[in-house]
Parts: C-alpha cells; structure tokens; sequence
C-alpha cells in the first residue's frame, strides 16, 4: 500500500501537496473546494515587482530608459521611449515600493534651473505623474521613508550657504520644511544618504568644508530635522555610497583607500565605529552615478564596477553583507550606462499560513505566505515547552495532544509588522490500508476497485463515493476519509509497454537508423516478418512492429521515415563599423540552430569582429557555415599645445586618432567659435580668452567614423600697443627733450635714446649733445607681453647767419659783394637768395650761398639806393624751412 501522509519540508513542495490535499478537502467541503483551493494557491505566492531598477542612458541619442537589472547581467528596458533628457545626479533617486514608483528629479537642460519630480510606473515605465519645484533651491539626496510613505531631501541654499531637511510632496510638488535652522553647510556627495526607517532617522555625511579632511556622520531625525546624532569618521579614508539595511538595521558603505587603490564593505555604527568585512580589495573603482543598494531578502548589497576609471566595461557586483565578497559578478552592456540603480523591495501579499498532517502523532507542518522578514510562531501548545515557539519561516511541530490550539504567526519586516491566527484542530489518527497493491492492465481491460467492506463515508480521488471505481486507464488512484485527513493510494501502469514508442514520423538526410520497440522480455512482429527487438532502417519508407507481452496484451506502433537535405548561406565575409550590427539570418524551414555562442535563434546579430558559425539541423539533416565579421572601430582623439600666450595666440592641435581596420583618411574639425579645419594637425588662432568645445570628427578609408569633443581652456594674455611723442621735435643741442608715453596697457617701459643711455621712466626727459637725427626706441610691457616703437628725434646745432645791410660796390676791393653769411647747419643744396628793386622786380637771383650781389644787373650799375633782399633755405637737422626778408642799402 502507499500512504498519502506527505512529509514535504520546501516551499517548492506546497503546489503538489496541496493539489493532493484537495482531494481530501473535498469530504468536507465538496466540489466547491477545488475552486477556492486552486483560487488560493494562485494568489497565495503573488510577489510584487521585487529586482534592481535603473536608468538607462544613451547619450547617441540623447535618451533615458527605465530599466530592470537581472543580478546575472540581462537588461530589461521597461519605458517604450525615452522619459526625459537630463536629471539632477546630487537629488538621487528612490521607489515608492507601496505605490510602486521610481522617483527622479529631471532638468530641461543641464543648464536649466528647471527642476520637475517625475513618478514612473515600474510596471509600465512611463511618467505618471510631474511637478515643477521651486527654481530658488535645489534638492539634493532624496529618499523615500517606507513607514510614513514620504519622500525626505536635503533642500540646498547657497546664497547664504544652508542645508534644510524637507518633505516633498510628489502630487504638487509641496515642499515642507523640516529643520528649523540650517542643520550644516556641506555634505560629501559620494557618500550617499539613507533612511533608518525603524528608528525614523535620515544619515548623511557632512564635511566643515569642501576642502576639509574631517567627515561626520550626522543622524536627523525626520520629525524634527535637527541633528540628533554625529559622529567623526577615520580621517585617513573616505566612505562612499552608504546604505541602510532594513533586514539587519546597520549601515553598510564602501571604504576607499587612495594609497594603494583599494575597496572594502564595511558596516558604519551611528557612533562613528567602522566594521570592516571584506577581508581585502573587492575592486578598484565603481560607478558613482550608478548608485549603490541592498538587496535584503538575500543579503547583497550591488554596486557597479569599472575596470579603469576610463573604461567602458561596466560589472555589476553583488557583495555579500555577511563575508564582504562578491559572490556575483555580471558584465552589462558596453553601448549604454546604467545610472540610479534602486532595489525595490515590494510586498503584495498578505499574511497567512496553511498546515499540513493534524492527526495526534504526526509532525505537523507549517507554510508561511509573505515576503521576508523575522517570522514568529506561537503553536498555542504552551505544554510542548520550548518547542511551542519558532522564528522558521516553515516550521513543524508535533502537538501534544488532540484538540483545538490556536497558533498565532507574526511577521517583523522593514516597513511593517503583521500577525494571523489560526485554530488548528488536532484530531486522533485512523490510518488503515483500504485499497490493493499496484498492478498493471492491458490496454482497453478494465478493473474494478472494490471497497464495500469498509464502513463510514468515503470519497475517490474524482470525489465519487460509490463503494467500487471502475479502473480502465493507468494512472494514481486513490480514497479517503474525511476524519483524520486518511488516504489509501494504489498506480495502475501499462507495464508491459511503457517504453513502447517508434518515435515520431522523421526526415532524414541519410537513411541510417535503428528502430528500438523496447520492452525487452516480450515478442515482436515487424511488417517484413522479422522479430527482433531493433530493425536497421536504411531506406526511406513506412516501418511497424507489434508487441506482444507474457500476459498476451498487444500493442503496435508505425512509423515513416523520409529523405531530404538542407543547405545554409550566411554570406561573404563582411566588414562593418562599430555601432552597426549584421543581422547573419540562417532560417530555414523547420530547423534547429546552435550558434557559436550557444543561442539557438534562426537569426543573430553580430556587431563585434570574429568568426561567427551557425549549425543548422532540420530532422538528421545538419549543415555548417561561417562568416567572417571585421569592425572598423575608430577612436577620435587629439591633444592640444600652446594655449596660453600674447596675441595672435596660436594654438597646435595634435590628432592622436587610431583605427583598428583601414586607415584614418579625413579630418574634421570644429574649434569651438564656429571655426573648422580638414588638416589632420592643425593650427588655429584663437583671439579671446574661454572654454572652447573643440570637436573632431575622423573617417576612415572605410567609410566609418567617430566623434571626439574636449572642453580647451585658452588664455590669451593682455597685449600693450608702443606710442609715444616728443617734445620740442626737431630740437637743440643740449637742450631738454620731454619723451611723452602715448601707450596702452603698458606697466613697465624700456627707452633706447641711441646715444648709450637708456629709461625706464614713463615719460622721461633727456638732452642730447650731439647734431644728429636719433632713432628713439620705446619697448613697453604688461605681464606676459610686449610691444616696441621707433622714431626719429632730430637736433640741430644753434645755426646763425649774419646779412649786411649796406654796402660799397665801388671797385676799390672792400666791401663790393652783398651775401649772407652762414654758419654750418643748413642746407647748400636748398638755399635762394634774391634782390628785388622798389618796383618788386627780381633784379638778381643765387643758389649758391657763396656768391653775392655786385650791385648791377643785366651787366649795368644800378642806381644807389635801398633794395629788397629774400633769404630761403633748410636746416640740414630736422629739415625746418626759413624764409627771411630784409633791406639793403646800395653805396658808391
């Protein structure tokens, strides 16, 4: 006999047992059992929309998903399209798990002082609800508190510099402020923030100043918002992306060591103690906007880890809170970032518990329904002593006697606390064999299981209650009574051709097979007469066989088996550029595939460089081919010199741009004031001071191309302009010359006077003593540069000449010839010297100042009397012209 008192000990084992409770239930309740049977066990484990949830974000386009993680890698994109463009980093992000909302705060711009709060649908991944915040503050490190269903942040002032603890109100956008008076001024941003729900206390860390090395871990209490503990942490490191464990209620945070480069788990006590729990290094650096968080159903606390600070290969660590090791690693994909990562924790089932095994000398068993948390059990059965108590999420216990106890379960989770009882009745146990032991029949035989002898009301596993069951197929049957849950179960088999089966019609590429009725011991017929148990098929065609077994039952089978074949082409060997993906398509009808990665998918997209190879199989047909993918994958990048100086500032821009396939073969760039060049090693002069956004973008002779941008800080230092004047120009010897600076944003001034002597004066005075014409050099200068003027200063002797104004050309020899008389300083080649009579007549004209007046003209004597002399002629030092007129008198 087989007894039906099942003694599952899982969870996983509640389905089957109570599908075979139900036809017990049936006894006291009927058919109407099923129903509320089935109903329960459908709604009885209904989880919520537990998991990891993340923004996804593409930067080419532009674009923000919601996403779910699964811990081993796979991503979920759950929003249709991108939900906004930008959002705030230091607000953080949090879910409502009673709602089931993830809450962000976005930007228009990241410029923008626009500040919304959207609430997404974890279910759907769209925005459900948006409310502008007041532009005047920001609102940093917001939190979701799970027992009062409010969202906390850090509302920013900085103008004074002040920090408030406030509410956000996320269905109008409400701000409430908490704190009374600013609680401190800065906060370290790495570290994170969290609530302690249990004890209604929001933890950040806060820095004296941005620079200082002293971080304190304050506690605010949520109704307050005053400081209502702190701490100082270890100077010597620095703790990043603190979380709260509800399960535990310890922070945990990441301690980073700069020197050398390590990260450990470690637990933070609200009196400043550190724990550490990783026995050494887990990684070297992790994303920060990824945003850390606890699992704590399981006990993980995830972070996202990089390989190099630069790289894009981005892994996902679950660390163990109790080791401190990564006990799960899962690299996620390279083409997008994973920003804001929040682990909710959603419950949606209610307490309750059902039980198993209630007659007096059975272990009975208990079967909780919730989501973790510390469970409670108290079996009503104060005599059992320490046993009457559990904390198992599935206990047992064994009653002490029969009768009703009231058991009573209670639940202590992170953000609630529930209870149940139930009364179990414990009956006395009858447990007798009712039916034979298990047999086997022919097909089409059937066999009656009697049970008149028994007295009392008892039900088969159909809920009929006829004294005998008419059995005519294999199968489990079995009956019960209704007293102490008491069954009796009996399996009718086909022994004799349980393994009896050609297999299904079939297309071969070679007709090679054996055919295999089974079931040795007994005789066979195939349709050519032979009576083996195996029959080599080789050629195409309908096979059959018929067994026949010791107790004369008989059963036959056919099969047919045809010939065909099957031919795949992937195409020629392709090559592509990185971000475009190859679909390599391998459908053939009715066929099975292995890829080379193991997929099984008709068709695969390939977008890395390799060998790809597909088998393809329809039936005992199979076939291979092979592609050979190249990815042109450019990277774009250049380095930039000279960007500090006087102008013009010529800045150099070096391209340090690589291709792994082909060659790099045109250049664009964009230096950021709509300026362009296709050189590959530019020059370009920049005349302004600023932050340039210098783009270049490259292609290759393949056609591919990639994009690289650098924000280029230029400096172009002040530039003075040289001028400057003097005073008397022409002048004398020995006499004082003013030097008059005429410059612009000049601080220092250098003089070269071409005589030797030099000043630094700005407007000297300086007296030459020589006859000459000087070029004057004037050099002057700012901080970082310099600009030079010449010019000519001329001095001149003190230059005299003396005219008569009479004289005797009588012929005796003294005093016959009228002329000037020069001292040197002028200027021979320009001289005239004219003599003009009363009527204004020119009666005699020299260019040479050597030779004079004899007083005649046209070869006569004039007349005595007074004539008009006129003088013109130039300094030879400075060339200034002189025009003098005069008279004189004419004698015999």
């Amino acid at each position: 006999m087989l007894s039906l008192r099942l003694a599952y000990t899982t969870l996983e084992k509640i389905t089957l047992l109570y599908v075979m409770n139900y036809y017990i239930s049936v006894l006291m309740l009927g058919k109407i059992k099923l129903i509320l049977t089935i109903y329960f066990l459908v709604g009885f484990f209904s989880f919520g929309q537990n998991g990891l949830y993340s923004i996804m974000v593409k930067w080419i386009p532009n674009k923000r998903h919601l996403v779910k993680i699964n811990p081993t890698g796979p991503i979920t994109q759950i929003s249709p399209s991108s939900i906004f463009d930008w959002y705030d980093s230091p607000a953080g992000t949090t879910i409502d798990p009673n709602n089931n909302i993830y809450y962000v705060q976005v930007r228009d711009t990241p410029q923008s002082n626009s500040s919304w709060l959207y609430g997404i649908d974890l279910s759907t991944g769209n925005v459900v609800s948006s409310v502008l915040l007041a532009n005047s503050q920001e609102f940093h490190q917001m939190k979701f508190n799970c027992k009062d269903s409010t969202l906390y942040a850090i509302m920013v002032k900085w103008s004074p510099n002040e920090r408030y603890l406030v509410k956000i109100n996320p269905s109008n956008g409400q701000i409430t402020q908490i704190s009374p008076s600013s609680i401190f001024d800065w906060y370290d941003t790495p570290a994170g923030t969290t609530i302690d729900p249990n004890n209604n206390i929001y933890y950040v860390q806060v820095r004296d100043t941005p620079q200082s090395n002293s971080s304190w871990l304050y506690g605010i209490d949520l109704s307050t918002g005053n400081v209502v503990s702190s701490a100082l942490l270890a100077n010597a490191q620095e703790f990043h992306q603190m979380v709260f464990n509800c399960e535990d209620s310890t922070l945990y945070a990441i301690m980073v060591k700069w020197t050398p480069n390590k990260r450990h788990l470690v637990k933070i006590s609200p009196t400043g103690q550190v724990t550490q729990i990783s026995p050494s290094s887990i990684f070297d650096w992790y994303d920060s906007p990824a945003g850390t968080t606890i699992d704590p159903s399981n006990n993980l606390y995830y972070v996202q880890v990089r390989d190099t600070p630069q790289s894009n290969s981005s892994w996902l660590y679950g660390i163990d809170l109790s080791t401190g090791n990564a006990v799960s690693t899962a690299l996620l994909a390279n083409s997008q970032e994973f920003h804001q990562m929040v682990f909710n924790q959603k419950c949606e089932t209610s307490l309750d518990f059902l039980y198993q095994n209630t007659c007096i000398g059975n272990t009975t068993e208990f079967y909780s329904s919730s989501c973790s948390g510390s469970f409670e059990w108290d079996f009503g059965d104060p005599v059992s002593g320490a046993n009457n108590y559990s904390n198992n999420a599935n206990p047992t216990h064994a009653f002490s006697d029969t009768g009703y106890y009231d058991v009573k379960l209670k639940l202590i989770s992170c953000c609630y606390t529930d209870s149940i009882i139930k009364t179990v009745y414990v009956d006395s146990n009858n447990q007798i064999a009712m039916l034979p032991n298990d047999f086997s029949i022919c097909l089409g035989d059937t066999i009656s299981l009697d049970v008149t002898y028994l007295s009392g009301t008892y039900y088969w596993q159909d809920s009929s209650s006829n004294p005998s069951f008419q059995v005519t197929s294999p199968g489990v049957y079995w009956i019960s009574e209704n007293i102490c849950n008491t069954a009796d179960t009996i399996v009718v088999t086909y022994d004799s051709f349980q393994n009896f089966d050609l297999g299904y019609d079939t297309t071969l590429c070679i007709v090679n097979v054996i055919l295999d009725a089974g079931n040795s011991g007994v005789s066979y017929l195939w349709q050519d007469g032979s009576s083996n148990q195996q029959y080599a098929a080789t050629t195409p065609g309908v096979y059959s066989v018929q067994v026949i077994d010791t107790l004369g039952c008989t059963e036959s089978d056919t099969v047919e088996i045809f010939l065909d074949s099957i031919s795949v082409e992937l195409g020629n060997d392709t090559l592509i550029c990185t971000g475009s993906t190859l679909i390599l398509d391998a459908s053939t009808l009715g066929s099975n595939y292995l890829w080379q990665d193991g997929t099984t998918n008709s068709t695969l997209p390939a977008d890395t460089s390799g060998i790809y190879t597909v088998f393809v199989q329809s039936g005992f047909c199979s076939t291979v081919d092979t592609i050979q993918l190249i990815v042109d994958d450019p990277n774009a990048y250049f380095t930039t010199s000279d960007t500090m100086g006087c102008p013009p500032l010529l800045s150099s821009f070096q391209d340090q741009s690589y291709s792994n396939q082909g060659s790099i073969v045109n250049w664009s760039w964009d230096f950021g004031d709509n300026s362009t060049s296709t050189l590959q090693h530019p020059n370009y002069s920049y005349s302004l001071s600023g932050t340039y956004a210098v783009e270049l973008t490259v292609t290759t002779s393949n056609g591919c191309f990639d994009q690289y941008t650098n924000m280029v800080e230029i400096e172009v230092y002040d530039q003075p302009t040289a001028q400057f004047s003097t005073q008397p120009n022409p002048g004398n010897i020995g006499e004082q010359i003013l030097f008059v600076d005429e410059s612009t944003s000049a601080t220092s001034w250098t003089w070269v006077f071409n005589d030797s002597t030099y000043s630094t004066d700005q407007n000297p005075i300086h007296i030459y003593l020589d006859a000459q014409e000087y070029n004057v050099l004037l050099i002057v200068s700012s901080a970082f540069c310099s600009d030079t003027i010449s010019q000519v200063v001329a001095i001149n002797e003190e230059m005299t000449y003396y005219i008569p104004n009479s004289f005797t050309p009588n012929g005796d020899e003294i005093n016959n010839i009228f002329r000037p008389i020069f001292t040197p300083g002028y200027e021979p080649l320009d001289f005239k010297f004219l003599i003009l009579n009363r009527s204004r007549d020119v009666i005699f004209e020299s260019n040479d100042a050597t030779v004079g007046w004899d007083g005649t003209y046209n070869g006569k004597y004039v007349q005595d009397g007074t004539y008009v002399w006129i003088v013109e002629f130039k300094e030879s030092i400075g060339g200034q012209r002189h025009i003098n007129l005069g008279h004189v008198n004419l004698l015999r």
